[in-house]
């Protein structure tokens, strides 16, 4: 047993937990065929069977549902062991500049990005002024637009659409709110601008 190493009793673990090869391939990036291997060998070296073998997946046996608990126990121990060594170096703080309604779509699902158990630390500066990045003012940037400096990494997020609204009952449509002009960077901030020209701010 203490010849055995930690990423073959993970292995197990993983085709316990999805029922077969397939699956656990997925998981792993191992291939199927690889995977068979490695769970009989392990069986082998154990000298105990841990899975019932069918066309439809495989089943764990009784000895493979009691190894299965017991490496439960041991997978939870070893992440608390890795959540103190985290705590230990620190969080580390990911800054990313934002602009007004895209904060407002990060904040609100904050949650989604980043947990309590994550060793990271988000650092949210939202304004429409552009953020800088060449420099490492921020690490990342999620802008409205593409960016024109060559040096930056982009990548398509998703389209969003977007269209003026006015007041509820409201008759006036000569009454516009904007970001000033010259703050104006993304092409939803420019088209008042464009439509309206020499509107007040």
């Amino acid at each position: 047993m203490k010849d055995i190493p930690w990423d073959a009793y993970q292995i197990f673990l993983t085709v316990a937990r999805y029922g077969g090869l397939t699956g656990a391939a997925h998981a792993t990036g191992l291939s199927a065929a690889t995977l068979g291997r490695r769970v009989l060998q392990f069986e082998e070296r154990l000298g105990r069977s841990l899975f019932h073998r069918s066309p439809t997946g495989y089943a764990l046996t009784s000895d493979g549902q009691a190894l299965f608990s017991e490496l439960l126990v041991m997978e939870g121990a070893a992440r608390r062991v890795e959540q103190w060594q985290s705590e230990a170096k620190g969080a580390v703080t990911i800054r990313i500049a934002l602009g007004s309604w895209i904060g407002l779509f990060v904040s609100e699902n904050v949650g989604s990005i980043v947990t309590r158990r994550d060793p990271i630390r988000l650092d949210l500066s939202i304004g429409e002024q552009r953020s800088q990045l060449s420099h490492r003012e921020h690490h990342i940037g999620m802008r409205a637009h593409e960016p024109e400096e060559p040096n930056l990494a982009a990548r398509l997020i998703s389209e969003v659409a977007y269209a003026p609204f006015r007041r509820r009952n409201g008759v006036d449509y000569d009454r516009w709110i904007a970001v000033e002009e010259a703050e104006a960077h993304s092409a939803y901030l420019q088209w008042p601008h464009r439509e309206k020209p020499g509107l007040s701010r």
